[in-house]
């Protein structure tokens, strides 16, 4: 044996250290609560998104605890609904007309430039960019005379 050779089962101070740390992570799992949301566009893509005019995206919210684990499956949306704001609703329009058991809102591009959205839930608040992409618009149009032959 060397002489830093030790077995946990020797050790008391490293089992009870080793309980302590089994018994806070026990403590925060029963004590877990929202202390932040982050907006998602598209499902698992987080924002900011960038639309091409006429393009639509859903918008959702994933729920954070304490310690970055995710909570969303335990939040009841119908009972805390998600308010969705827009800064500019004349570049984009976003669909919610409510309550309901969803934490999704589609948003569709209007109009070229950007806006930012606004989820707020439980208290917490996420904000993230839209881009809208106009298509290019011709700014000259070059017509070519050939000679008849």
């Amino acid at each position: 044996m060397g002489l830093f050779h030790h077995h946990d089962h020797d050790d008391p101070e490293l089992a009870e250290l080793k309980q302590i740390d089994a018994d806070l992570k026990e403590l925060i799992a029963l004590n877990r609560h929202p202390t932040f949301l982050k907006i998602h566009f598209g499902g698992a893509m987080p924002g900011p998104v960038t639309l091409d005019v006429g393009q639509k995206t859903t918008a959702s919210i994933q729920v954070f605890d304490q310690t970055g684990q995710d909570m969303t499956s335990k939040i009841d949306f119908a009972a805390n609904p998600i308010s969705w704001t827009l800064d500019n609703p004349a570049l984009d329009s976003e669909s919610a007309t409510g309550p309901d058991s969803s934490n999704a809102d589609v948003i569709t591009s209007l109009a070229g430039g950007t806006a930012n959205l606004q989820a707020s839930c439980l208290g917490l608040t996420d904000t993230e960019q839209i881009i809208n992409v106009a298509p290019a618009v011709p700014t000259s149009i070059k017509i070519s005379f050939s000679t008849p032959q």
